[in-house]
């Protein structure tokens, strides 16, 4: 007589002695317990990434063949592809054309060859071979962007650095070590490379010449945000410019006039501005007996005692070096006006001695029409 028990491990049930026909009919509730009692454990489902797909062209330098391949392992990696079908999804990471090259190059099916050998054949049909002095040369020729900040161009100088097999191989015998010297070449390019001058000479005249790669870097790094620190500091020292700026205006708008004691009329508060605005402008002092100001206007010489001046530097004072007589002391009306005219002309025009030499005034005459002409004085 069969005896059944359950097949999973650590499980101790089992059946009694019974005859083959009951045996079958425990074996349909052996299953049932089976999915009952020991259901089988869920799989854990992979979270898939939403990314974009990395995309190669024909034409290609090997660096940035480098950087697809790296982008490549972490798509698969993200999107979870699986290996049926990574073949296929490589294939459409390629462009139009090169898709078409690879068709007319591959007559297999794409879709069941191995990832890798896919990859050498998108290789050789997309990346254009350059030597490594070639590479060198482009190295050599990097210059740091206006800009951009000095750890991008680290990065782009790095990246082309992995191209020209900076590495050596040691000459002792029975010793096969490989060095790579790449940061100091790295290095070298850098300093050279600078766009800020004033960056680079604080750099060459620094007392410290034994920095590392990444010494130089934050060093230089440094400067960078220093310069942008000052400009900004600079923006906030033409703020307070500005704003000091217009309170010297707002100031000067509360002047006053020194004639009529109200306030300024204009910035300058000249004689135009006042003979328009001015309400002492047709009044007569009583002091000096000058049109133009009140009399609590009237300034007194410090230095002859006459009223209508301040001190000897006016030209109507008596003891002062530019002295002329006043315009309207001991005259008729008519020669105190013709000598407020000259007085007022003294103001504007400055008079030389003649000379022999020729002048060509250029001036245009009015006929019915404008026409051109020069005098000669």
């Amino acid at each position: 007589m069969p005896v059944l028990q359950c097949p999973i491990d650590g499980c101790n049930w089992k059946s009694q002695d019974l005859d083959e026909a009951f045996a079958a009919a425990l074996t349909t509730a052996l299953q049932i317990h089976d999915r009952t009692v020991h259901p089988p454990l869920a799989q854990p489902s992979t979270h898939k990434l939403k990314l974009d797909p990395p995309s190669i062209a024909t034409g290609c330098d090997p660096d940035q063949w480098s950087a697809f391949t790296r982008q490549w392992k972490m798509y698969k990696t993200g999107m979870a592809i699986t290996d049926n079908v990574l073949p296929t999804a490589l294939f459409y990471c390629c462009d139009t054309n090169l898709r078409t090259d690879i068709m007319r190059d591959l007559q297999g099916d794409v879709a069941s060859m191995l990832e890798t050998d896919l990859l050498k054949a998108i290789k050789r049909l997309a990346v254009k071979e350059e030597s490594t002095l070639v590479q060198r040369i482009k190295l050599n020729r990097m210059t740091q962007s206006p800009g951009s900040n000095i750890r991008t161009f680290v990065a782009s100088l790095r990246g082309q650095a992995s191209l020209c097999q900076y590495k050596a191989t040691c000459k002792e015998l029975g010793c096969n070590h490989i060095f790579d010297y790449s940061d100091e070449i790295i290095k070298d390019n850098l300093v050279r490379g600078i766009a800020d001058p004033e960056i680079m000479s604080d750099l060459l005249g620094d007392s410290k010449t034994d920095r590392t790669l990444e010494e130089t870097v934050s060093f230089i790094a440094q400067k960078e945000q220093g310069k942008v620190t000052r400009s900004a500091v600079g923006d906030s020292a033409s703020a307070m410019s500005a704003t000091c700026n217009t309170q010297k205006r707002l100031q000067a708008a509360g002047a006053k006039c020194w004639a009529c004691g109200g306030p300024a009329h204009g910035q300058r508060n000249d004689r135009k501005a006042r003979s328009r605005y001015c309400e002492a402008w047709t009044f007569t002092c009583s002091k000096c007996t000058v049109k133009g100001h009140y009399t609590k206007s009237c300034s007194k010489c410090t230095t002859c005692g006459v009223w209508g001046h301040r001190d000897a530097s006016s030209r109507i004072c008596t003891q002062g070096k530019g002295h002329r007589n006043p315009p309207n002391q001991g005259k008729s009306t008519k020669d105190q006006e013709q000598e407020q005219v000259g007085y007022i002309y003294e103001q504007l025009c400055t008079t030389s001695e003649q000379t022999n030499q020729v002048s060509r005034l250029e001036h245009h005459i009015f006929n019915g029409h404008w026409v051109a002409s020069v005098m000669i004085l």
